[in-house]
């Protein structure tokens, strides 16, 4: 962008492919065995941006924006139910604000961060 102005965009693509088996004894409760079964396929695209600006040779601030995400997956614990086996993807957007400093001739450095 500029000398002091710095723009970075990324990338991440998260592929899941998964299938997932729990057996049930309900015998105690009089129904008898059964099995439980999923399977979880997606192709996630998780793209990211960073402005950087250089306030001066030793400190640069920057925002970044980012897609989040986590797979679904299958609840072995406590589920009994072909519906409860499986839960769903959870997606977020992050956004961080931020700046890094180094200080006395760059043997003391001095960072701070925020998050949503």
């Amino acid at each position: 962008m500029t000398p002091d102005w710095h723009l970075t965009l990324g990338a991440r693509v998260d592929y899941v492919n998964v299938d997932g088996k729990k057996d049930l004894d309900l015998t105690d409760y009089g129904e008898g065995t059964s099995t439980l079964k999923g399977s979880i396929s997606s192709v996630e695209f998780l793209p990211s941006a960073t402005v950087t600006y250089n306030i001066t040779p030793d400190i640069t601030s920057y925002d970044k924006v980012s897609r989040g995400y986590l797979a679904g997956g299958f609840d072995y614990a406590t589920s009994v139910t072909d519906e409860q086996f499986k839960y769903d993807p959870e997606y977020s957007m992050n956004y961080e604000l931020g700046m890094k400093s180094s200080w006395l001739e760059k043997s003391l450095t001095a960072n701070v961060a925020a998050f949503y």
